[in-house]
């Protein structure tokens, strides 16, 4: 994968935005630790990582809204 265009962080909750070509694609990740010291990206969300998603998927969407 490319490296994104615009990150958004908050935490462990990442929105990453990709322009391509006549695409715009947003990512969502959250990354944490594995039992071997290892990054890996989770497939859950902790209730503790619910207001950060929201936090970032917002700032995603108000950056590319902006103007419209």
């Amino acid at each position: 994968m490319t490296a994104p265009d615009v990150v958004f962080k908050h935490g462990s909750c990442m929105a990453l935005i990709f322009f391509e070509q006549a695409n715009i694609k947003v990512v969502f990740r959250k990354r944490v630790l594995d039992s071997n010291g290892e990054w890996i990206d989770a497939r859950s969300l902790d209730v503790d990582d619910l207001p950060k998603a929201v936090l970032v998927l917002s700032k995603a969407f108000d950056y590319l809204t902006a103007g419209t």
